[in-house]
């Protein structure tokens, strides 16, 4: 996120309020382009114990980037964050978060690793990239491999004593209420979070997620029942490295069931 004159004095001006913050908590949503972040952070950025408006662009490479983060979502959400409530951010790329042990020490971090299918995954992407004028079935292959790996790499990468849950997409669309049952308890939210969200100030802009009509239905649409496609033979390596992603992720969350077809 760029800081431009006039929001660094903005900022400055604020920096004396963010400092006395306290009891604050970092939620980081981990995923994929395509992966349903956006219909994610809007349910919970409508709980009001979750500040936040999307995906912040910001480089965690020191801990005043947190304090970033505050400003931004003040400016963005048009909300400060509650007593003890969460500040979010989506986190879609690798170079935003160099050292997420770094980001771990520097506030109350709590994080969730959201996961989509390869083949939806992989859908969805080639509809994105078609849309902006590219069509490279073996780009959007590479790209879903190496970001899968860097998951996995943050997986590791994640000290043993950060509350961490997992959440399947599929999982979300198919039992939204079971699903955001099990997230509400694991981010002991006084208020349930919910299938249905309200639109923020950043819905549908360019930069800030999915910028579909489908993000603006304000809830969760459950799949129709269909066979699940087969696998494609160029995804069998990311399909590969999905299955060893899941089973990390139950290791960490017991409370997450794995999907991975057998």
């Amino acid at each position: 996120m760029d800081m431009r004159p006039h929001h660094r004095l903005a900022f400055a001006a604020l920096r004396p309020l963010i400092a006395r913050r306290h009891e604050d908590r970092t939620l980081l949503v981990l995923g994929v382009m395509r992966s349903g972040s956006t219909l994610l952070t809007h349910i919970l950025a409508d709980n009001p114990g979750i500040a936040g408006f999307g995906e912040a662009h910001l480089v965690y490479d020191r801990p005043e980037r947190l304090d970033e983060l505050a400003y931004w979502t003040l400016r963005f959400s048009h909300r400060w964050p509650e007593h003890g409530s969460y500040l979010m951010d989506k986190v879609l790329h690798a170079g935003y978060l160099p050292d997420l042990a770094e980001v771990a020490r520097a506030t109350r971090l709590h994080v969730l690793l959201l996961l989509r299918e390869p083949e939806g995954n992989a859908a969805s992407l080639e509809r994105m990239f078609a849309s902006e004028g590219r069509k490279d079935r073996a780009g959007t292959v590479r790209y879903l491999e190496k970001r899968l790996r860097e998951l996995s790499a943050s997986l590791d990468a994640l000290p043993g004593d950060v509350p961490f849950a997992a959440l399947s997409y599929d999982a979300l669309r198919a039992d939204p209420e079971g699903e955001l049952a099990r997230l509400t308890g694991f981010l002991q939210l006084r208020q349930p979070l919910a299938p249905r969200y309200g639109m923020t100030p950043t819905t549908g802009r360019w930069g800030f997620g999915d910028g579909s009509a489908k993000i603006r239905a304000g809830t969760i649409v459950k799949p129709e029942s269909a066979p699940r496609p087969q696998i494609s033979a160029d995804l069998a390596g990311a399909h590969a490295l999905y299955a060893a992603l899941e089973a990390g992720a139950a290791r960490r969350d017991p409370t997450f069931t794995p999907r991975t077809r057998a």
